[in-house]
């Protein structure tokens, strides 16, 4: 189970460097698209508009990592509920086995 969490961590820390990356790329093109422009109103409306897709493009890629840890998160669970499920059969079968031994024991 710790290897399965593991695993899906480091998933999570992928996707978030890529979504970091994505937004680090949007700022430089935002960056390198102002540069070129003049200060009459239109560009100003331009340059408005490259802030706003940026800002959205950023809280896309949080709202897509945090669904990520989320996802994660819940796997972790059903992980460890399905560990503790394993446990308690395992115990069962165990005190099963020593029960029917101890009757055979007795019986024979």
């Amino acid at each position: 189970c710790t290897e399965a969490k593991q695993k899906k961590a480091e998933e999570v820390r992928k996707k978030q460097a890529l979504e970091r990356e994505k937004a680090a790329e949007a700022r430089k093109k935002l960056a390198k698209s102002l540069h070129g422009l003049g200060d009459d109103a239109f560009s100003s409306f331009e340059r408005f508009e490259q802030r706003v897709e940026e800002s959205e493009a950023v809280a896309e890629a949080h709202a897509e990592v945090a669904s990520d840890i989320d996802d994660v998160e819940r796997r972790v669970r059903d992980l460890d509920r399905g560990a503790s499920v394993e446990e308690e059969l395992r115990a069962l079968k165990d005190r099963l086995l020593s029960e029917r031994a101890a009757s055979q024991s007795t019986g024979a």
